[in-house]
């Protein structure tokens, strides 16, 4: 930071110059004190320094004799130490009326700024894994409950009691065999038993719907008993926040015997 004014007493104006980090804002300040450095008193200017880190300002509120320093400001680093104080000093005192003052130090902006780590969002609950049937069998042309089924339902009602906030809908299907209308009417009866097995297991039926697709949704392409046998089944669809895993289970398949319809 140097110095140079026109003027032997009042110094108007005066030409402020000195060296800073390319780019930087340059705060001048008016300095008391005989150190070298500081103590700052008041600011009262401000300047870019160009590419080169080189800026110049001119004053005319100085009188000579008196100090000013100056601090360095840049985006990337934070503010500076302040410059040590210049001496504001007439042309008429230096070796020749063309000649600078040589800057008496240099603004470097080398701390980093302290930068604010970025929030921290909390983690999302691990997911509860929530193993469950998701479906029952019945026998040809049945909708009654068998003692396999009522098993697999047994393990549902526990689920559905230790977790309250799960819905289910139970969805009845036949095998293909029969008109439309009788499988839609034996598709319904087979969600309906189902759902009462579990009301009478305790589960709420606002907590439970039924529906009937009848032959619609085949689970198997074939024509064969086991394929038949796969067909005739409630389907368990839950509903729920957490993550519910589904056991397609055929515990309780009820295969037709030979020579039946």
């Amino acid at each position: 930071l140097g110095t140079q004014t026109a003027a032997p007493v009042r110094a108007n104006p005066v030409q402020i110059y000195g060296k800073a980090d390319p780019g930087a804002q340059i705060e001048i300040y008016r300095a008391t004190g005989q150190e070298n450095y500081g103590p700052l008193n008041e600011p009262i200017a401000t300047t870019q320094a160009d590419d080169k880190g080189n800026f110049s300002h001119t004053l005319d509120n100085l009188r000579v004799g008196e100090q000013i320093s100056a601090a360095a400001t840049d985006s990337r680093y934070g503010t500076s130490e302040p410059a040590r104080n210049a001496v504001i000093r007439s042309l008429s005192a230096s070796p020749s009326p063309n000649s600078s003052v040589a800057p008496t130090s240099s603004l470097r902006c080398t701390t980093p700024v302290a930068q604010q780590p970025p929030p921290v969002e909390p983690l999302p609950p691990s997911p509860i894994r929530i193993q469950i049937p998701s479906r029952i069998h019945f026998a040809l042309d049945q909708s009654f409950i068998s003692p396999a089924s009522a098993q697999i339902l047994d393990r549902v009602a526990q689920v559905l009691r230790e977790n309250p906030m799960i819905l289910v809908t139970l969805v009845g299907h036949t095998d293909p065999r029969a008109t439309d209308e009788y499988n839609l009417e034996l598709g319904r009866q087979r969600a309906l038993s189902a759902r009462n097995y579990l009301l009478q297991k305790g589960i709420a039926p606002e907590r439970m719907t039924i529906r009937s697709q009848g032959e619609a949704q085949p689970v198997s392409p074939g024509q064969t008993k086991l394929d038949f046998a796969r067909d005739r089944r409630t389907e368990l669809i839950y509903r729920d926040a957490r993550e519910i895993e589904v056991i397609v289970q055929e515990d309780d398949l009820q295969i037709e015997p030979t020579g039946s319809r």
